[in-house]
């Protein structure tokens, strides 16, 4: 399910939220896994070559997505190259699990990293 939405986001810029049809009181842990899911952007590149190699060192071993791990070994984010909607710009997108909905802090950082490798500016999925 988790793949299907975040392939949807692609070249998108909007808000996902991740629903369940399930009866009777949701657990935390349900009430987890279907927290909206939410974008960050490092909007304004230039070159689609040099955000992939910068992806690759800072997230090393895989590609499309790269992914941000916990230590408990699932993804805390996702991150794409991808071309904007509303300005057919090029930008890198990160997609936080709704597990670990409020780790934004450690994406914002990979991102902040890339921004002083590749110039550009970092959004949210609201503005």
């Amino acid at each position: 399910m988790l793949a299907g939405a975040f392939a949807g986001l692609v070249g998108s810029k909007i808000l996902v939220r991740l629903g369940c049809r399930r009866q009777g009181a949701p657990t935390p842990e349900a009430h987890r896994e279907r927290t909206t899911l939410k974008s960050y952007f490092l909007e304004e590149l230039a070159d689609e070559q040099q955000a992939r190699r910068a992806l690759s060192a800072l997230l090393p071993g895989q590609s499309e997505p790269w992914l941000l791990m916990a230590a408990e070994g699932d993804p805390i984010a996702y991150f794409n190259i991808t071309i904007l909607e509303d300005d057919g710009g090029l930008a890198i997108q990160a997609d936080i699990s709704g597990g670990h909905f409020e780790r934004d802090a450690e994406v914002l950082s990979v991102l902040h990293s890339l921004r002083t490798e590749l110039g550009g500016v970092v959004c949210d999925d609201c503005t």
